[in-house]
């Protein structure tokens, strides 16, 4: 199995207000995409791996809070011989699913392809945190643009400061680098590279894919409670 499923948490929504009319566009929180990480069950890095924890949740907060990103935000992403993002982003511009993604038709296989095809044209980024590794960080963070269009590495300034002077290496490597002060919820893009088609094509249907599932589920959740609350 290339990913276990974890529980959806729909989040929050951000609008923009446009000159005639007001358009909405959802954000959605797919929370944790993953529970099968075992490097995670170690004794040793327990009390390293809480602190990381609690930087990831942080700067999920913070970019889920941001009116200018609409999209669909998951944690813990797996994906079978690339690692494990702490957290993607797939950025959507429009209405998720159309008038016919309703109700029974959110189980139609024709709906499944067709929510598919329409997010590869998105772009999909995938970020690894750190609080002192930034060496570490850069290296798994280069393994998602296999199926990534961009990845970026985030730090706290402190770890930032060093990385900064590596900024070549980042560069050539088209590894994003930012800063973020989990107290002071500041955000520092030092380097972000623009979006590119994924390294592996296969490997990027493959993330498509398992986010597409995931995507459907959140909304055919979301609908039945939209219903329940009707009734």
């Amino acid at each position: 199995m290339l990913l276990q499923m974890g529980n959806v948490t729909p989040d929050h929504s951000c609008s923009m207000q446009a000159s005639a009319e007001r358009q909405t566009n959802d954000v959605t929180h797919l929370g944790v995409l993953s529970r099968n990480m075992p490097r995670r069950n170690l004794p040793a890095a327990v009390s390293r791996k809480r602190g990381e924890s609690s930087f990831v949740r942080a700067f999920e907060r913070h970019l889920l809070s941001d009116k200018t990103y609409c999209g669909f935000g998951g944690s813990e992403f797996s994906l079978n011989g690339f690692g494990i993002a702490d957290f993607v982003w797939l950025a959507w511009h429009q209405s998720v699913l159309d008038h016919e993604a309703t109700g029974l038709a959110l189980q139609q296989r024709y709906v499944v392809s067709r929510l598919a095809k329409r997010l590869e044209r998105e772009r999909l980024t995938a970020f690894e945190l750190k609080l002192k590794d930034w060496k570490k960080a850069l290296s798994q963070a280069h393994r998602y643009r296999y199926f990534a269009n961009r990845s970026i590495v985030v730090v706290p300034p402190s770890a930032a400061q060093h990385a900064a002077k590596q900024i070549d290496v980042f560069k050539k490597l088209y590894v994003g680098l930012w800063s973020f002060d989990k107290t002071t919820q500041k955000l520092r893009k030092l380097f972000t590279p623009k979006s590119v088609p994924a390294l592996n094509k296969r490997a990027r249907e493959r993330a498509i894919a398992l986010l597409t599932r995931k995507i459907l589920l959140s909304q055919s959740r979301k609908l039945r409670q939209t219903l329940k609350h009707r009734l």
